[in-house]
């Protein structure tokens, strides 16, 4: 069984070294060129390349000579820093090594930062990025991100956000109150209490709670201050009715609700 010959480099690449400048190439030579760099050539050709395919950044085919070159390079680059960073490391660290190596290639090739005059600054320009865009995608917590920190969360006041559609949500809440009026396992009276809540609307069946911020400043650090609760006079002069029955229908109709559509404490559950 014989071996397959390799395919001898492209000639083109000869006079893009000779002339470090890159030529102009068709469909046909730039797939011989990119394919050869980036499975058989050696890591001085690739550096080579690189570098010239850097320095003519505004060329239409010098990202593709870059990648072609410098993607090799990340690989054997990740897979040695690896293995000095873990004892065996795992395909998850492998790849998001080379997944952060091969954005700051990226980010390099379209910045353009400038290159020192020293010899072989290329060489240690691209170690240098590689080393930032493995470093930084493999120890950065994304869980974190734009999140601010504060030296006591006790002093930050929670902001009092308001829906985001008032509109949908009202028509959700009467739609809510509609279904639960009419739910059959009520008595009769409990529906005419909870049915005589949605003819009134909110209006008339809410009103403020009746202690305010400078009466019981220890009940408005709860969070009651500034809620609406039901006006059960209201409700009651609708009805015919006294307001302690009618505190006593809804308590009861609570119970009946909560056992029906509550029955695991996580529905009405509020954070």
């Amino acid at each position: 069984m014989t071996s397959a010959t390799p395919l001898p480099m492209p000639p083109v690449i000869n006079d893009l070294i000779a002339s470090k400048i890159i030529p102009a190439l068709d469909e046909a030579q730039l797939s011989a060129v990119t394919e050869y760099l980036f499975k058989r050539a050696n890591t001085p050709l690739r550096l080579e390349v690189a570098e010239i395919a850097y320095r003519n950044h505004d060329h239409k085919n010098a990202l593709d000579l870059f990648l072609s070159c410098t993607m090799p390079l990340a690989q054997k680059w990740t897979e040695r820093r690896a293995r000095r960073l873990f004892v065996y490391p795992s395909d998850w660290q492998l790849e998001c090594l080379y997944n952060g190596a091969v954005c700051a290639l990226l980010k390099t090739f379209q910045r353009h930062y400038p290159l020192r005059s020293t010899p072989d600054s290329f060489r240690r320009f691209l170690a240098y990025r590689f080393a930032c865009g493995a470093v930084e995608a493999y120890f950065t917590r994304h869980e974190n991100h734009r999140m601010d920190t504060v030296e006591n969360v006790e002093l930050v006041a929670r902001p009092n956000l308001p829906y985001s559609n008032p509109i949908e949500q009202g028509l959700i809440t009467r739609d809510l109150l509609e279904k639960i009026s009419e739910y059959p396992l009520l008595q009769r009276a409990l529906s005419q209490t909870l049915e005589c809540i949605r003819e009134l609307g909110p209006d008339f069946v809410l009103k403020e709670r009746h202690w305010a911020e400078t009466r019981n400043p220890e009940r408005s650090k709860k969070g009651f201050a500034g809620r609406p609760m039901l006006n059960a006079e209201a409700i009651a002069e609708a009805r015919g009715v006294t307001p302690g029955f009618v505190l006593c229908q809804i308590s009861m109709a609570r119970k009946v609700l909560r056992k029906a559509f509550n029955g695991d404490g996580r529905l009405f559950l509020t954070h």
